[in-house]
């Protein structure tokens, strides 16, 4: 398996993109960002910077082409923002009935989580263990549908 990465500096305009990378590859361009290094660095320049939301992302899809993502933001500090992007079927109400509905792009989002989960997440994602994703990423996006 492959994966997509993506790469949102505060110091650069412009997005890294990193096709086709290896697990073990996306594991270390994680790795590779101090998150709170960014922060400390932003706040100590006092000048505006490029970019005022970086993330790191990454993609990959399934043999069916169901497309899985998983994207981290800085939040203020050494926290960071999980979202995690996957095909699901979910129950909503449609017309006052409950009605099963296939949702190509569902979005579970955590804010203000320290990065070792966030890398406990990555490691789970990058070997398709969506189950424990989906069960300690909590939903916290309000459905207004």
């Amino acid at each position: 398996m492959k994966f997509d990465v993506n790469i949102q500096s505060p110091f650069k305009s412009t997005i890294d993109k990193y096709p086709n990378q290896t697990k073990e590859d996306a594991a270390l361009l994680f790795k590779s960002i101090d998150w709170k290094g960014l922060w400390d660095t932003i706040m100590a320049s006092g000048s505006s910077q490029e970019s005022d939301y970086y993330y790191y992302e990454v993609s990959y899809q399934n043999n069916i082409g169901e497309k899985f993502m998983l994207h981290v933001a800085c939040t203020i500090g050494e926290n960071v923002c999980l979202r995690f992007f996957r095909p699901k079927t979910v129950m909503k109400t449609v017309w006052f009935k409950k009605k099963e509905v296939f949702e190509p792009q569902f979005e579970t989002q955590m804010d203000d989580v320290p990065v070792h989960f966030a890398y406990n997440c990555l490691m789970a994602f990058l070997n398709e263990n969506n189950l424990f994703l989906e069960n300690n990423i909590e939903q916290r996006i309000i459905d207004l549908d």
